[in-house]
């Protein structure tokens, strides 16, 4: 049934939708802000996530371009949802109002298919948005995360390394 919660941890909203992480389903639930209703999910298929679902969902780990293993924290701007994923060890990046796939940030241990400059290295950080390919774990795990000022905030660390807070430009 749509909107059944498991382990919700997060919550952020925008004038429109409340969004909520939901980590044991590993998926990201969207609720009208007005009225509280459901209005669909990203997440957790065997497909590439190209917009909102509204069926019934199954969970599937899977990793890859806009599938999310293990959720744990989300933010916005005025285009895009930005999630942070535990297992994944990737940020994946949504646009809010189609819920298509727009890209991650993070380490790949599947070589991406497209995206901007840093997506052709395995041995460091992408930097940039990628497309295809599989996350790698260059984060051991990825917690909170905020949108500032066109900066995206989060805490996490490199693997065997000291965690902290970290930054990006959302470009």
């Amino acid at each position: 049934e749509g909107g059944r919660l498991n382990e919700p941890i997060h919550i952020t909203h925008d004038s429109t939708y409340v969004y909520l992480v939901d980590r044991k389903n590993n998926y990201i639930s969207r609720f009208n802000a007005s009225t509280g209703a459901w209005a669909g999910w990203l997440g957790v298929k065997a497909e590439t996530q190209n917009s909102w679902r509204t069926d019934s969902v199954t969970p599937v780990l899977a990793a890859g371009t806009g599938l999310l293993e293990s959720v744990s924290g989300i933010t916005y701007d005025s285009q895009y949802l930005y999630v942070s994923d535990l297992a994944g060890a990737v940020l994946q990046r949504f646009t809010k109002f189609s819920g298509a796939t727009a890209g991650w940030w993070g380490l790949f241990d599947a070589r991406p298919f497209s995206g901007g400059a840093g997506c052709t290295d395995q041995t460091t950080i992408t930097g940039k948005w990628c497309f295809g390919g599989l996350g790698g774990s260059v984060y051991e795990k990825f917690h909170s995360i905020v949108q500032d000022n066109g900066y995206l905030y989060f805490t996490g660390g490199p693997l065997n390394e000291e965690h902290g807070l970290n930054r990006i430009d959302v470009d």
